[in-house]
């Protein structure tokens, strides 16, 4: 059968085999043949591709939940639109969400996802306490209801994925179970996120999930000139929990990243009329700010939360679809110019209450999205920019520019510090996701790009990648040697095996 990741490039022929149970998956292992474990298939490059392929969203059934302390046991094919469906009625979101929530949780472990909230980490604050305390922080605090150790994910607001995730089993190819925590063979735990499936299969997980007072976000908007000007506002509005910024990729000279900067944080009406299946989207009047410089004395998260009364208007907006692939031509300078100017041109500064969902995943809105770049599909890329060089960002954006091949989806986030995970993307720093058609001037130019990413000390999103070299990867990666070493030592780099780890020899 005929298979690609989400953005269409590249594509091969696999044999498909579907994890319903333990035991036909024994009998599968037992073949012994080389395969990769896939979830939804939103990876968007090559790392879910293999010629034998397990298909792991089937295995999706949730184990328990502990209202009490938020703890979620579920199987690796659970989507986090099911976990969302089930939970958010309850008061409880997601610690850390990706921009789609149309991955399974396997596959969000594997990725080792990060969203609009990663600047918002506190990993200093813990270090902070550990070092005062002069010893390890307690992670044998137990839930009062279920039992369950909570380890010190209470004290984490944002950072990547693994910061929810307090356990999970692995299946190796032998066909042992492996528990795998940050206490119990911490090796395969801290390899396995962002390990793109090549340590296991990822059998279910204990997850953490945040308590919050709403099912709306109450969401400021500002538009700026450029791109210095798109970054001060990032950096001065860091301390809201959630920011993103649209850049404008085909922005030229003064005009030059500019962008559309959202940030903000669940309301506080204690309001959960949920209705998904209808798409529920709060809309309401816009209460209008001044584009004034940014303030650098911000404080408190509560600016972030209006307490005005806002009149709200709800309705229900069904889901578009693009039922077939438009045509190669659809998507070209001049139609993304246009798409570009008019998308600037008609955002407003201002505040209102949205639905969560059209906050965090505005794209899932629109399902079958990636068809729009044509049957030979797209390639996205997403890099990481430290912060002590955000003159390479300009460098990049000036070169997308000149080259006319700038897309409309072009998103800049701020980061905060890395993690523990052998193969961790986010660092200190600007991340910036671009989608580019796929065509053949389009690797060139990748190719350039690449070359101001690793010279700065960046790095490109595994997750993303359908083409990146072993030398920019063995570059980017500092723990890479370490990641091949632990597939050595338990058998691994023979039997899981996918065409990015074949490329990037891992």
């Amino acid at each position: 059968m005929k298979i690609s990741g989400f953005g269409g490039y590249p594509s091969i022929d696999s044999n498909l085999e579907v994890l319903e149970k333990i035991a036909k998956l024994q009998e599968f292992l037992a073949s012994k043949k080389p395969f990769i474990a896939r979830g939804n298939g939103r990876s968007y490059g090559d790392s879910s591709l293999s010629k034998n392929i397990l298909l792991c969203k089937p295995y999706d059934e949730i184990h328990s939940f502990c209202q009490d302390c938020g703890i979620l046991h579920a199987q690796c094919g659970v989507m986090l639109d099911d976990i969302l469906d089930f939970s958010m009625p309850k008061g409880f979101f997601l610690h850390v969400t990706p921009g789609t929530q149309y991955i399974t949780l396997g596959g969000a472990i594997a990725s080792n996802v990060h969203g609009k909230n990663h600047h918002h980490n506190n990993y200093s604050q813990i270090e902070e306490l550990d070092s005062k305390a002069n010893t390890k922080i307690n992670k044998n605090i137990l839930c009062k209801s279920c039992g369950q150790a909570l380890n010190c994910v209470e004290l984490i607001k944002g950072g990547n994925f693994i910061e929810s995730v307090l356990n999970f089993s692995l299946m190796l190819p032998n066909g042992d179970i492996m528990q795998c925590s940050r206490d119990l063979n911490s090796d395969l735990f801290y390899a396995t996120f962002g390990g793109m499936g090549l340590t296991g299969i990822i059998l279910e997980a204990r997850i953490r999930l945040r308590k919050v007072s709403s099912s709306k976000i109450c969401q400021t908007t500002i538009k700026t000139n450029n791109l210095s000007n798109t970054m001060e506002y990032l950096e001065s509005h860091k301390q809201a929990p959630y920011a993103v910024a649209w850049i404008d990729s085909l922005a030229k000279d003064k005009n030059l990243g500019r962008g559309i900067v959202s940030y903000g944080d669940f309301a506080l009406d204690s309001d959960f009329n949920y209705n998904d299946k209808r798409q529920n989207q709060i809309t309401s009047n816009i209460h209008t700010i001044e584009d004034k410089k940014p303030k650098s004395n911000q404080k408190s998260n509560e600016q972030y939360m209006p307490q005005y009364n806002i009149k709200q208007k709800a309705h229900y907006k069904a889901k578009l679809k693009i039922p077939f692939y438009l045509p190669n031509s659809t998507l070209n300078p001049f139609s993304v110019g246009i798409f570009n100017k008019l998308y600037y041109s008609r955002a407003k500064n201002g505040q209102k209450l949205v639905y969560f969902k059209h906050f965090f995943y505005p794209l899932d809105s629109i399902l079958s999205w990636n068809k729009i770049y044509g049957r030979n599909g797209f390639l996205q890329y997403q890099i990481i920019i430290p912060k002590d060089s955000t003159q390479s960002l300009h460098d990049i954006l000036n070169l997308i520019a000149e080259s006319k091949q700038g897309s409309f989806l072009n998103v800049l986030k701020l980061y905060g510090k890395e993690d523990s995970s052998f193969l961790c993307f986010p660092l200190e720093g600007y991340s910036l996701a671009l989608d580019f058609k796929n065509t053949p001037s389009i690797f060139g130019l990748l190719d350039r790009l690449d070359e101001i990413v690793t010279k700065c000390g960046g790095r490109i999103y595994l997750t993303k990648d359908s083409r990146m070299s072993k030398h920019i990867f063995d570059i980017s990666y500092k723990r890479a040697n370490e990641f091949r070493e632990l597939r050595k030592d338990y058998g691994l780099d023979s039997k899981i095996e996918s065409l990015q780890s074949k490329r990037l020899g891992i």
